[in-house]
């Protein structure tokens, strides 16, 4: 098992420097967290866009084993419609983008 400080290091510095060879967001095959699929299997040219069906992904997955949940549901609607859209372009603000980049998947 590599020594933890070390191991942290390389994943950051894997986030930092990879670079998506399409030049956009997800993958262009099927990912998985463990057995779950993640809804990132094609190229996106929005990081919004593709973080919002990643987690709509899980929350229609969470339904589907657990039913729905008013209250979760309301929150959702409200975090892939407002939340995450207002985020992103904050971080798009003043020249900034997000850079497209691979990251890993479940260690």
């Amino acid at each position: 098992m590599p020594e933890p400080v070390k191991l942290a290091k390389l994943i950051a510095d894997l986030h930092k420097t990879s670079v998506s060879p399409a030049g956009k967001f997800g993958f262009h095959l099927p990912t998985y967290d463990g057995w779950q699929p993640q809804e990132v299997g094609r190229w996106d040219n929005s990081w919004t866009t593709c973080l919002a069906r990643l987690l709509k992904g899980l929350w229609e997955l969470d339904a589907k084993i657990n039913g729905n949940w008013a209250e979760l549901d309301s929150a959702m609607e409200t975090t892939l419609a407002e939340v995450i859209p207002r985020l992103i372009r904050i971080l798009e603000k003043d020249g900034r983008s997000v850079k497209p980049c691979l990251i890993h998947g479940d260690l």
